[in-house]
């Protein structure tokens, strides 16, 4: 199953463990340099989920699909990193 956050970008927890969810929420809220570690990572994360990127994804899959080509071709095309100079880098303060 895939995820959508990862150790970089922010933190899971046990389905139905409370106690983790506590105990998380005291790490995270005493630590500071802890959040603000995951701050760029999460953003970048975020913007993997574009709208524009997400548009682009489909139609190279449905493309592919049409084609006879696999999709995960289509997506890999897709996939490689880009630079996206319509956002601001986020500093934390």
């Amino acid at each position: 199953m895939f995820d959508y956050v990862n150790e970089t970008c922010g933190w899971l927890l046990p389905k139905g463990d409370p106690v983790s969810a506590v105990e998380l929420l005291e790490r995270v809220t005493s630590n500071r340099d802890l959040t603000a570690s995951c701050h760029e990572p999460a953003r970048i994360r975020a913007l993997e989920f574009d709208w524009e990127k997400v548009a682009a994804q489909t139609r190279s899959l449905y493309s592919a699909l049409i084609e006879g080509r696999r999709p995960s071709e289509a997506l890999m095309r897709v996939n490689e990193p880009d630079r996206n100079d319509r956002y601001e880098t986020f500093k934390p303060m």
